[in-house]
């Protein structure tokens, strides 16, 4: 295998999982990037068994927001199906809820199992999203969070509740302009689309309801169809649209890839889409393959998350986290899990990089390159990251952090300060006592890992 198969299956790895040790992506590395195209999402049909009952160990209370929030980034921090966990959070970027209007009922004597209307979006995320996505969106109609978040519960044949209606044309599946920029809907799409989807209920046990009585079954007229249209036909209207292809495909190049997809880019992504009839694996393949994916001019072309930078981190230096500190972390960086700030989701780019975020993240960084066991984690595998085979010069040390943390991939002024600082202080060799040679080399270490959190590229995919 040449560097440079070498160096596309990191980025891939990097962009479309949340980290993994060396060990483990040595083994991706073994099967090229087409073969690790296609591992990763045959991996994506497995279960996840094991992790379900570690995290059943944890007794967490998923009656509270922090608790739901520790049960999905450890999901995050031990899954097998890395693909799938990134599709989850994908949709809940684009099929958006948030708990500040949702909510996280509290137990109570009167109800010791309050509806846990975030957990079952979360679960039917990760059970369709790699699907159809026909299935997914119209399963959406009638979720519990959904219902509640965009107030379809209140919306009856009487008086309509358009923001779903609105959502869905707008933001979730056909985006308010085409190419060419002209509208793709107008108000009265909105207000007839919007009568096909009353009826449903959430009662105060959390039970979704449909209520033929409260649905309004007469003719709509919508993108200049016209029918009885519910909810279904209604969907199946939403995903022929024109747009919606574009709209959606974008959104998932922007995910993986970066902010600046091209027509060019598009198009073969598309074109799977719609072949597929909306098969959502098909298309992420179609991406992964595509000339822009694998384009080493790309690489590190997108600014990762908070979530992608706090479990990246976390997995590819080999800490296991219960996920105690991570809610109060990540909503600090701006990005709390069950959380968006709106119904467009998070932003992305250089707006995750306000002042007070990056200092979030570096504060985070030397939190990770300190912390011992007993700490917020199981502790720095310094041993581990730098074996006796990397303490005998600053240079063996960088880059078997560099090796790591950044797939090797660092220039060589970068490298050179980095070196200058492992070298400072530290006599190579040492003609101290083991034990102080052993000090000063792990303080070093973790120095050096600290820097290279710091650095921008530990924060690009």
């Amino acid at each position: 295998m040449t560097s440079e198969d070498r160096t596309a299956v990191l980025a891939l790895l990097r962009r479309v999982t949340f980290g993994m040790p060396p060990e483990e992506a040595g083994r991706y590395v073994s099967l090229g990037y087409r073969g690790t195209v296609d591992a990763l999402i045959e991996e994506a049909r497995g279960d996840d068994r094991d992790l379900d009952a570690y995290l059943g160990t944890l007794e967490l209370d998923l009656t509270t927001l922090a608790g739901l929030q520790r049960w999905w980034l450890v999901r995050m921090l031990r899954t097998r199906r890395h693909l799938l966990e990134r599709m989850v959070l994908f949709w809940h970027g684009v099929l958006v809820s948030a708990s500040a209007k949702v909510g996280v009922p509290r137990a109570t004597p009167e109800m010791p199992n309050p509806p846990r209307h975030l957990l079952v979006q979360n679960q039917l995320f990760r059970a369709l999203g790699l699907g159809q996505s026909r299935d997914l969106y119209r399963a959406i109609v009638h979720d519990g969070a959904m219902l509640i978040y965009l107030d379809g519960r209140d919306s009856r044949k009487a008086k309509p509740n358009e923001n779903f209606a609105r959502e869905l044309f707008e933001l979730f599946a056909v985006g308010r302009s085409g190419p060419d920029g002209r509208p793709t809907f107008h108000e009265d799409d909105v207000r007839e689309a919007s009568r096909g989807f009353t009826g449903w209920s959430v009662s105060k046990d959390g039970e979704v309801q449909f209520r033929p009585n409260q649905f309004d079954a007469g003719t709509k007229r919508v993108f200049g169809q016209v029918g009885a249209f519910g909810a279904d036909a209604l969907i199946d209207l939403t995903l022929s649209h024109p747009n919606h292809a574009v709209h959606l495909c974008r959104r998932l190049f922007r995910h993986v890839i970066d902010d600046r997809p091209t027509e060019d880019d598009l198009a073969p992504v598309i074109a799977a889409y719609r072949e597929s009839g909306g098969d959502m694996a098909r298309t992420v393949r179609a991406l992964l393959l595509s000339p822009a994916a694998m384009d080493p001019a790309r690489f590190r072309g997108r600014m990762r998350s908070p979530i992608e930078f706090v479990v990246g981190t976390l997995r590819t230096l080999g800490m296991p986290d219960t996920g105690t500190n991570l809610p109060g972390i990540l909503d600090r960086m701006g990005q709390s899990p069950f959380n968006p700030p709106n119904v467009a989701g998070w932003p992305s780019g250089e707006r995750w990089l306000s002042p007070s975020m990056w200092l979030e993240r570096v504060n985070f960084a030397n939190g990770v390159a300190t912390t011992r066991k007993g700490a917020r984690s199981d502790g720095l595998p310094i041993a581990a990251i730098v074996p006796p085979a990397a303490r005998v010069s600053p240079e063996a040390v960088v880059d078997a952090i560099t090796a790591r943390l950044l797939d090797g991939r660092l220039s060589s002024d970068a490298r050179e300060t980095l070196v200058a600082y492992a070298r400072q202080g530290v006599t190579w060799p040492s003609g101290r006592t083991p034990r102080d040679d052993e000090l000063a080399i792990d303080r070093k270490a973790r120095g050096v890992i600290h820097l290279v959190l710091a650095m921008p590229d530990s924060h690009l995919a």
